[in-house]
This record gives structure tokens, C-alpha cells and sequence, in this order.
């Protein structure tokens, strides 16, 4: 079979713009986008496929045998999509076990049930090709991750990139989970939960929409060595604030991507925001000050709206944040809005600074 006799068809996704899926007389394919690969490698496509064609070769489509049975993930909202799916059995690996918030996959982990490996640009090739996987989740963020994932595949072990960090859309981020259900023969399923997913989403932002007059102004994070990063106006979580009502300070930015700012620009542009939000790990006000003391002259420091989704997270710096929060946006939309709007309520992810 020829790559080029493949129609790959933008079809199957409403939100993610970062892959595309459709059905063919051979099996599913499925074609992503690795914006961070070089150019000539920047589209991958799989075949999906409950026989593997032996004559089968090429060197633009992966050709790969479902339902799989045995799984690699590199990431932590990868485990969250395989749990949409009721498939947490098959996990045999995962990368930074302690980051992972999957109660499920914790206790495999601690009984060594589930191996904990280390990340792509460190892990032992052959150690990994032990462990007999039929797939690997990967995430790419440089061209060199292509290399690793070649150098795996040569030992005949099938690798998947899941980009779904690179949409801007919460929805689109969380119809990532369709993406990863193929591959265990759970499409239908993925789809039918994204769908009540987006419902609810929609109904909440509805909501805000009949209700929202003033929006109250939001800025994010903490420094970070000297650098305070804020995501771009056109960034997953800028538009969350906006889907619940708020007005980012950068909405205007044009970019997906994170800004690099310093403490004076901020203070400059945020000091009169009305709610301050993600601010890492600090729980309490003395922490923040402590941290510097400028702190304290914010608005939002002033007047205690300051908050951050710590409210499902263990001290290993394991956060369903990037776990629940990326397949079910709707609950972190609804923290938003008790956030800004209704200004009470319980807290699935966030807990104001106390």
C-alpha cells in the first residue's frame, strides 16, 4: 500500500486543530501535526489496524496493530485520557510516577506493577524494549525527540506523539482523548463522554454570558528565577479566564505562546488586577511575601483574591490540575466561575490563598 493512496481527511475533531482522523478501506488513520519537528517531518500519520499487513512499508505512515494491550505514557494527561476510557489496566510504564495523580495507577506503582521510567531524553532503549509494549505515548517538544522515537521504532516498537499540549482550546485539549480511545479500540466511547463534556461546557459558558456585565481583570504566576512567565492572550488557559467571564491583561497579545516578563513590567501592567491566580505551590500569604516582599502591593494581595488550583494535589507535586482539569475542562471553567462570578461554591482544582 502507498502513503499517497491515503486520504487523510480533517474530519472527527470539532476543536483540536493539532490532529485529524478518518476512517479508510485499510484501517483509521490518523495524521498529527508536531509543530515542534522539523519541517519535512512535521505531519505523522498511523494507520490503525486490527490486521498488520506485512507487505506493508513505508516510511510516511506507521502502520500499527489495535486494540493495544500493553502501554508506555510519557505524560500525565495521557494516563488521565487512557482513564476516560476505563483502560488503566493496560498502562505497564510511565514517566515521573510521582507526578501522576491517578490514585490507580500510584497504588500499581507502588507494588511495582507499573514500572516508573525516566523521561524520552534519558530512558535505557533496551530496558524499555523489555518490557515488551505495544506502544509508546510520547510527547514531543524539540526535533531531537524524533531521533529517540525513531531509535525505538528500529526495534520494532510502534511510537505515537500526543501533542495535546500544543492546542490553545480547553475543548480542543480535551478532545485529545478520542485521539489516544483509538488506539485501544475505544473511539465511540471517548466520543460519546467528550460530547457530554462539551454540553456541559457550553451550558456553564452560556451561563456566563447572560450573567457577566463588569468582567473582573486576572493576571497568573509567580516569578521564576527573575522571570515571570504569563501565557499569551491567545493561550488554553487565557481563554478559559474569558469563557468564565474574566478579562486576561494580556487578551490583547496575539500569541499561544508563554510571554517572559519581568517583576517591574508586571506590577506595572497587573497592580490594579482584581484576582490573581496559579500561584504554584504557595498556600498562604506569608509565603508569597516571603517570596518578595513586592508582593504585597498588588491589589489582589490586598483584597485576598488570590488563587490556585492546589485543592487536588500531593505533596510528591502530583496535580489533577494536569490530569482531570485537561480531559474535563468544564470542571476548571466552573471553578473559574465560582471564582469571578459567583464568588462561592465548592472547588473541584482551585483554593484561595489563605
Amino acid at each position: 500500500m502507498s502513503s499517497d493512496k491515503l486520504e487523510i481527511a480533517a474530519q472527527g475533531t470539532l476543536y483540536a486543530k493539532n490532529f485529524s482522523i478518518a476512517n479508510n478501506s485499510d484501517g483509521l488513520v490518523i495524521e498529527t501535526n508536531n509543530l515542534w519537528a522539523t519541517k519535512q517531518n512535521r505531519v505523522e500519520r498511523y494507520l490503525l489496524t486490527n490486521k498488520i499487513n506485512t507487505e506493508f512499508n513505508s516510511l510516511y505512515v506507521h502502520q500499527i496493530k489495535i486494540p493495544v494491550e500493553r502501554v508506555v505514557c510519557m505524560s500525565a494527561s495521557q494516563v488521565a485520557q487512557i482513564a476516560e476510557i476505563d483502560n488503566l489496566d493496560k498502562i505497564i510504564a510511565v514517566s515521573g510516577a510521582k507526578y501522576i495523580y491517578n490514585s490507580f495507577v500510584e497504588n500499581k506503582v507502588n507494588k511495582n506493577e507499573i514500572v516508573d521510567i525516566p523521561s524520552a531524553q534519558n530512558f535505557n532503549i533496551e530496558e524499555l524494549a523489555s518490557l515488551q509494549p505495544d506502544i509508546i505515548f510520547m510527547y514531543g517538544v524539540q526535533a531531537g525527540d524524533l531521533a529517540i522515537a525513531q531509535k525505538i521504532r528500529q526495534l520494532g516498537i510502534p511510537v505515537v506523539f500526543n501533542n495535546d499540549y500544543l492546542e490553545s482550546s480547553p475543548l480542543g485539549r480535551a478532545e485529545w482523548t478520542l485521539f489516544t480511545a483509538s488506539f485501544f479500540g475505544k473511539y465511540e466511547k471517548a466520543k460519546i463522554s467528550f460530547d457530554s463534556i462539551v454540553d456541559a461546557h457550553q451550558s456553564i459558558k452560556k451561563t456566563v454570558d447572560i450573567n457577566i456585565n463588569n468582567r473582573p481583570s486576572v493576571f497568573l504566576n509567580i516569578p521564576f528565577k527573575d522571570i515571570w512567565y504569563m501565557p499569551g492572550g491567545e493561550s488554553y488557559f487565557a481563554q478559559l479566564i474569558r469563557d468564565a467571564g474574566g478579562k486576561y491583561v494580556f487578551t490583547d497579545n496575539r500569541s499561544a505562546k508563554s510571554l517572559t516578563l519581568d517583576f517591574e513590567y508586571v506590577f506595572n501592567v497587573c497592580n490594579q488586577s482584581d484576582y490573581w491566580l496559579n500561584i504554584g505551590t504557595v498556600t498562604e500569604f506569608n509565603q508569597l511575601s516571603e517570596l518578595d516582599e513586592r508582593m504585597i502591593n498588588f491589589k489582589a494581595f490586598q483584597t485576598k483574591n488570590i488563587y490556585s488550583p492546589v485543592n487536588r494535589m500531593r505533596s510528591s507535586g502530583a496535580n489533577d490540575f494536569w490530569e482531570t482539569g485537561v480531559t474535563k475542562p468544564h470542571l476548571l471553567l466552573q471553578d473559574l466561575v465560582n471564582i469571578f462570578i459567583q464568588k462561592k461554591g465548592e472547588f473541584t482544582f482551585y483554593q484561595v490563598l489563605q
